[in-house]
């Protein structure tokens, strides 16, 4: 419809002679399409600040989820701790059980023996007329006898007491390990209810932001009718002047990236890495990503909730949530090389920390919902891209 209308409106400047009559038909033409751009601004501007509160509440909805996902690791660690202390003492507590049968049993041997050698009564020993050297050996036995019997009842007492100290840490063990069972649960359920939440978050940012697209299309739209309608008035009344257009020089394609310097360190690296992730390749380095010739600076490998490794040793410079690149690692690998893994659901390690080749940092995830479910990997060196398909073997 507006072209139609522009279309007429010129043919009929062209066609009157008195050009100042028909002016007033372009003028408010010209004015509407202000109005409209106008408009249309200010709605991209309550879009922006509409955009820009959705990706902050993206942004703590992802470090939510990261937190909690380091927190349930942690966890879950702490449980098969538990776990293993608790067999450990259910192994302890069976070798005790089998411990004091023997002592009961040996006891048991004892006291048998020794009511069937008669030493029941010291008392009626000595009345009976009997040899009294025989006596006084009877008597050291008997005392022999009754003091090891006493030592097995002393030994008894302990290991009855250490039985049921044992017995009492399993129990505890047993609740710490049913207590951390409960929350790894609650933490479970935080995290679910977090994941939700961001994916509420994510659609409605896509949506969002294709409105968004579509607003600034059809201003730039907008803004061309009316520049090309401002123009042929300005010719129309009179000759045309000599002028020069000048448009903007064509954009130079990017520099290639510099090729690593052979020698040690991480350049000797290059096409001996190991990669991040083990997944289908999704996106390639240098390829085009669709909005407007912008291309992918490193690769996507496709992966859900998998774990991410280090492909060189090297030290974490920036663990973060970055907008466009949703929770972010980097490496720096010396030598002004660094590593860089993007879209991850949760980060392992922090700023400082030291890591070593193959070490897992991260796990993957949707991110921020701009690229499929997957890790974003990038390399570079001096500032500058590499292509990543060049050092790391995927195969």
């Amino acid at each position: 419809m507006r072209r139609l209308q522009t279309c007429l409106l010129l043919a009929a400047l062209a066609a009157s002679p008195p050009l100042r009559a028909a002016d007033d038909a372009p003028r408010e033409t010209l004015q509407a399409l202000q109005n409209r751009i106008r408009e249309i601004s200010a709605a991209m501007s309550r879009d922006s600040a509409a955009h820009a509160r959705a990706e902050d509440q993206l942004r703590a909805s992802e470090t939510a989820i990261s937190e909690a996902d380091a927190k349930l690791r942690a966890l879950e660690t702490r449980r098969r701790a538990a776990a293993a202390d608790l067999a450990r003492l259910t192994q302890e507590t069976a070798a005790l059980d089998a411990r004091l049968a023997q002592r009961r049993s040996v006891l048991a041997t004892l006291l048998v023996r020794d009511y069937r050698a008669g030493s029941g009564s010291h008392l009626s020993q000595l009345l009976s007329g009997n040899d009294p050297n025989q006596l006084a050996r009877d008597h050291y036995y008997l005392k022999a006898l009754s003091q090891a019997q006493a030592r097995m009842l002393a030994d008894l007492r302990a290991d009855i007491e250490k039985h049921r100290a044992l017995a009492e840490q399993a129990l505890a063990q047993r609740g710490a390990l049913n207590q951390l069972a409960a929350q790894q649960t609650a933490a479970r359920e935080q995290l679910e209810s977090e994941r939700g939440t961001r994916r509420e978050l994510v659609a409605k940012l896509g949506k969002d932001l294709a409105a968004q697209r579509n607003e600034i299309a059809a201003l730039r739209q907008d803004e061309a009718r009316m520049q090309k309608l401002a123009e042929e008035l300005a010719r129309l009344p009179r000759p045309p002047a000599a002028e020069t257009k000048t448009g903007p020089a064509p954009a130079s394609p990017p520099a290639a990236a510099p090729r690593a310097a052979a020698g040690s360190g991480f350049a000797a690296l290059q096409g001996q890495l190991t990669p991040p992730l083990r997944g289908d390749l999704l996106r390639r380095y240098g390829s085009p990503r669709g909005d407007g010739g912008a291309v992918w600076k490193g690769i996507v490998i496709g992966g859900s909730r998998a774990d991410v490794h280090a492909v060189a040793a090297g030290r974490v410079v920036f663990a973060d949530w970055l907008r466009g690149f949703g929770n972010l690692m980097i490496i720096d690998h010396g030598d002004t090389y660094l590593s860089i893994y993007g879209h991850n659901e949760a980060l392992f390690k922090q700023v400082g920390d030291n890591v070593v080749a193959q070490d897992v940092i991260a796990r993957t995830g949707g991110g921020d919902g701009a690229v499929e479910s997957g890790l974003y990997f990038e390399l570079r060196h001096q500032g500058q891209t590499l292509d990543p398909l060049k050092w790391v073997r995927l195969r």
